[in-house]
């Protein structure tokens, strides 16, 4: 290699290493700023988690008992008892909360003109076993509540302020569209699902427009449609000591969804 090649080589590896510690230098902002500017994606970012506490959610599980491993959450720490759960194809039972974020890419406002649910497919409640523990309360959030037994999915109740979801009733701002938001503006809301009667696959898709563009994102579960079922055809079961659990004396039905009215 000539002497002037391995010179131009050089210096083009030391004005890319300014660039880039002039852009840590100013945390990332600048350097995160040009690439959004040479994103050619849409100009909205949605993220949806679903909440899977051992407080917010149950499981039907399609077995017996007597096949369902122990569960500790005492020793598992934080996440275990999804963890415990999706190990032996446990499915969300009955209801389900998924915490929504929607916000602006950049500086441009977004505006939510719509949101429609889909149940991707409809089967028979899983029969089985139901596991709930007995822990938690009422979770206080923006919501919106989607009944999924109706067809098309019905959104029964919402309230663009935090609330007990399900409850105070008098106290709800229902959502409405268009919702706008930006960067630093968000939209921040649960999706309250809920079934009586499938075993449901669910996603949900947000309409949005920007300027002269406009587009639809999916809420799912990192491309994947949510499970949900519902417990009526199994046998529930609650905590009965370290490691064990103990038949639900009556019916299942007592922990069903119950839809707002």
């Amino acid at each position: 290699m000539s002497l002037q090649r391995r010179v131009s080589i050089l210096a083009g590896a030391a004005v890319t290493a300014a660039v880039l510690a002039f852009a840590a230098g100013l945390g990332g902002a600048a350097w995160n700023g040009l690439s959004e500017q040479a994103s050619s994606g849409p100009p909205v970012t949605v993220s949806a988690v679903e909440q899977l506490g051992d407080c917010q959610s149950s499981f039907v599980f399609p077995r017996a008992v007597s096949e369902i491993s122990r569960y500790d959450g005492a020793t598992g720490g934080p996440g275990e008892w999804k963890r415990w759960a999706a190990a032996q194809d446990g499915v969300v039972a009955n209801r389900t909360y998924v915490s929504v974020n929607v916000a602006g890419r950049s500086g441009d406002q977004v505006t939510i003109t719509g949101l429609r649910f889909d149940v991707r497919s409809r089967r028979p409640p899983i029969r089985g076993s139901f596991f709930k523990l007995e822990c938690g309360g009422p979770v206080e959030s923006p919501y919106i509540e989607v009944n999924l037994d109706r067809n098309p999915p019905r959104i029964q109740s919402s309230s663009r302020e935090k609330v007990f979801v399900g409850d105070q009733q008098w106290k709800l701002t229902p959502v409405t569209f268009p919702w706008t938001v930006t960067r630093s503006d968000t939209a921040t809301f649960l999706i309250y699902a809920g079934t009586r009667e499938c075993y449901c696959e669910w996603t949900a898709q947000l309409s949005w427009q920007s300027g002269g563009t406009s587009g639809v994102a999916a809420i799912d579960d990192d491309g994947k449609p949510f499970r949900i079922s519902s417990s009526i055809n199994s046998q529930a079961y609650s905590p009965d000591g370290a490691n064990s659990w103990a038949e639900v004396g009556g019916d299942a039905r007592l922990m069903l969804y119950q839809p707002t009215p």
